[in-house]
């Protein structure tokens, strides 16, 4: 698919191409359609154990030679199947982002996406590496 599928207009973007819409018509039209359509986010997790609490690690697996939806706008989605594969989702759920970079997601237990969030302690750095990230709760109490 090489035209936004609302105004038509040529998508040159791997992201734009893999959503069927370039960045107005996505924003106007949201994220709900292309979650559906072939080309759903691709990534893997683990459960981690730090401060003897459950940690849900996303890694987006997103390929530019093969491009599909990326974990950050399709995360309803993926929290969903995470959340259908393992029960409950724990409170602390990071994720590497098709970047590179770790952030938090914010989730219901029952994989009802909440947002977005800064990895606690990270003092406003890029954390690339899953240690790190992990090392971000080493301190903290509150996920």
């Amino acid at each position: 698919m090489t035209a936004c599928l609302i105004c038509h207009h040529a998508l040159t973007d791997p992201r734009s191409l893999a959503r069927g819409m370039g960045p107005i018509c996505y924003a106007k039209h949201g994220a709900q359609g292309d979650l559906f359509l072939p080309g759903a986010p691709v990534y893997d997790f683990s459960l981690r154990e730090v401060n003897e609490q459950s940690v849900l690690c996303i890694v987006d697996l997103y390929d530019e030679k093969n491009p599909t939806v990326t974990v950050t706008n399709g995360a309803e989605l993926v929290l969903k199947q995470i959340a259908d594969q393992i029960g409950s989702l724990p409170e602390r759920i990071i994720y590497r982002d098709s970047e590179g970079e770790w952030d938090q997601l914010k989730a219901k237990s029952d994989g009802s996406f909440k947002g977005f969030a800064p990895l606690p302690n990270s003092a406003g750095r890029r954390i690339t590496e899953e240690h790190e990230a992990l090392q971000c709760f080493q301190d903290s109490k509150v996920g």
